[in-house]
């Protein structure tokens, strides 16, 4: 019951923080894609969070995106240490003023990247290889 609730809650404050700027999902992605919103694909991973937004792109980057109140600005790339194809960026996960990039061929079991803002630049504070393992 207390996983349940702790979901639920999670669930609840994301769709909170969406609500703020879901409205303009056409000016981040317009500001994002150049103007033609037509490229957009399934191969795009989008994580909001007050005026942060985390895109996973198709060359494996994050590009990491702020509201300035009006438009949807380019502030960031974030990339893997490796130069690999490893998927970074497949998903990305958001809480406070850290974020979660995973990176699932990395390594045999995954390997997830640890970012912090710092001074307003996200810095990459952890690495941890192995972290992807799925239960049996």
């Amino acid at each position: 019951m207390k996983n349940l609730l702790y979901i639920v809650f999670i669930t609840l404050m994301w769709c909170l923080s969406l609500h703020a700027y879901a409205v303009n999902w056409d000016k981040l992605l317009v500001s994002y894609e150049t103007g033609d919103t037509t490229k957009i694909t399934k191969k795009y991973t989008i994580a909001i969070s007050g005026v942060y937004a985390f895109v996973g792109d198709k060359k494996r980057e994050v590009i990491v995106l702020k509201n300035d109140g009006n438009t949807w600005k380019p502030m960031q790339i974030l990339k893997p240490t490796t130069k690999k194809r490893v998927e970074f960026g497949k998903k990305i996960t958001i809480w406070n003023d850290v974020v979660i990039i995973e990176a699932p061929k990395e390594s045999k079991n995954g390997t997830i990247y640890v970012y912090r803002i710092v001074n307003n630049r996200w810095r990459r504070v952890q690495k941890i290889k192995n972290a992807l393992r799925r239960a049996m």
